[in-house]
């Protein structure tokens, strides 16, 4: 083997390694359960993300059913039922699921709710003016 031949096939090689990076289904381990008492949602999704990242998990389609397996089944439920039957979750790609998933456990704050909690609020006894 000569020298050209030599470079182009340490290319083909090198090629060839770099396009099979990511980690095959069976060899990751879930990430843990969200709980929503510990972390807020978004904190979550931030480190099942930089997991990903460690895990070296690419393909997106791997990353939603990573992300599935490792909600926790109260969630996981409560998501099919919230999409009924016509949607089978396992369809769905990563950024969608992500987004019902927001939506589900993270709703956005409605203005008038949140104006009449700060109304509601009554200064206790124990309390000082400061």
């Amino acid at each position: 083997m000569d020298e050209n031949q030599f470079k182009q096939f340490m290319s083909v090689l090198t090629a060839a390694l770099g396009a099979n990076k990511s980690v095959s289904a069976p060899q990751i381990t879930p990430f843990e359960s969200y709980d929503a008492k510990k972390e807020r949602f978004a904190s979550y999704l931030e480190r099942f993300d930089n997991y990903c990242s460690l895990k070296n998990v690419i393909s997106t389609t791997t990353m939603s059913q990573l992300l599935c397996a490792s909600i926790g089944s109260a969630h996981y439920n409560n998501l099919a039922a919230l999409l009924g039957p016509d949607k089978p979750i396992k369809d769905i790609p990563y950024d969608n699921l992500v987004k019902h998933f927001k939506n589900m456990l993270a709703p956005p704050v409605s203005t008038v709710v949140a104006q009449h909690y700060f109304l509601s609020v009554t200064q206790q006894h124990s309390q000082s003016i400061a």
